[in-house]
């Protein structure tokens, strides 16, 4: 089977998934509403009845203009049915406000009512000019966005490759003569599928981890045959690699003009992430079981963080007795490393890691 025709048959079985979801889910959409019926929690029809009494009085004052005294004591008649309005307005606001809060109280301490009175509650994106490269501002929402895309996904050109990239992408590229890695079985899909949250975002098939895994425990086959094609092919499919990119504002920087402000946050399918955790859980199992990272390194590894680095570093000290810096070298994986898991597969994948990383404390 070609790659072609592997993207053609995974693509068309997300098709299928997608409109079978269609079809049995029910798709809530936005109900018309009348723009003189208020929705808000506080109004009731009694508010209603007291608006357009105080509406009608407000007019019955206006209109009259040739008797005075009649003036006068429609005016007083309507700023009492005002009054009498806006008083009863006050109380449905607060004790709607009681009400909601002792709602959320006892299911959710941490939710709305606590991110409104502790400053949390997040504001609607509000776009504005940015400034570019050569001093000059964009102009409309069309020239922020293709702006926005050049700094979120720059163009993977070969020519700005350093010696070390280049390096990499020949290793990717070259033909490996081994032996195909032992095909992934329907228990590590499965264990895989099931540490994902079904209630996170998803990605552009608008297919989540629930939906997957209901389709893996009806066709298991399938979808075990599929994965491994494209293990034994070395291929990540394109329509995996479509992601939905939201940008996200940085705390505090909502008014700069700066690209930097925004934090880029991409929503990739869930098929593709499965399938990269599929060969990560192999590599990362195949390092660890043959010693083949440093006892030292702290990120990016289970059940270690920064608080650990931490303490390491305090007790080098503690041992030297003197202040010190401390560099931090490690590299990750060689090809000779790689070759026994199974060739360009998993190359592809090592060409994403940094083959050296320093830092210094």
């Amino acid at each position: 089977m070609q790659s072609t025709d592997t993207e053609k048959l995974m693509s068309k079985s997300s098709s299928i998934i997608t409109a079978t979801c269609d079809a049995a889910y029910k798709v809530s959409r936005p109900r018309d509403r009348d723009t003189k019926e208020k929705s808000v929690p506080r109004w009731s029809s009694e508010l209603t009845v007291l608006r357009k009494r105080a509406l009608g009085l407000r007019r019955r004052y206006q209109r009259t203009r040739n008797d005075d005294n009649l003036r006068q004591e429609r005016k007083l008649r309507y700023r009492e049915g005002k009054k009498l309005y806006q008083a009863k307005l006050q109380e449905g606001k607060l004790k709607s406000w009681k009400d909601f809060c002792s709602r959320t109280a006892d299911s959710n301490p941490w939710g709305v009512v606590y991110k409104l009175a502790s400053g949390k509650m997040q504001s609607k994106t509000t776009w504005t000019n940015l400034k570019t490269q050569d001093g000059t501002y964009t102009t409309d929402i069309v020239s922020t966005m293709e702006h926005m895309m050049e700094y979120f996904i720059p163009d993977d050109s070969d020519s700005s490759d350093t010696a070390h990239h280049t390096h990499i992408r020949n290793e990717v590229e070259e033909p490996l003569d081994i032996p195909d890695d032992v095909e992934v079985t329907k228990e590590e899909i499965l264990a895989v599928i099931e540490k994902f949250d079904p209630c996170k975002a998803q990605g552009e098939d608008g297919q989540n981890s629930e939906i997957l895994l209901k389709t893996f425990k009806r066709f298991p086959t399938f979808i075990t045959g599929l994965y491994n094609e494209f293990l034994r092919k070395g291929y990540f499919p394109k329509q995996w690699k479509d992601s939905i990119i939201i940008p996200i504002i940085k705390p505090r920087k909502e008014g700069s003009t700066e690209l930097t402000k925004y934090r880029p946050s991409s929503l990739f399918n869930v098929g593709g992430k499965v399938l990269e955790k599929l060969l990560l859980d192999r590599i990362n199992h195949h390092a660890f079981s043959n010693s083949l990272l440093n006892g030292d390194q702290y990120g990016f590894l289970p059940q270690k963080s920064k608080i650990d680095t931490t303490f390491a570093v305090k007790r080098f000290i503690g041992k030297t007795y003197c202040k010190t810096t401390v560099l931090l070298w490690w590299d990750w994986m060689s090809k000779e490393h790689l070759t026994p898991l199974g060739g360009h597969r998993y190359l592809a994948i090592y060409g994403t890691y940094d083959a050296q990383k320093m830092c210094t404390t």
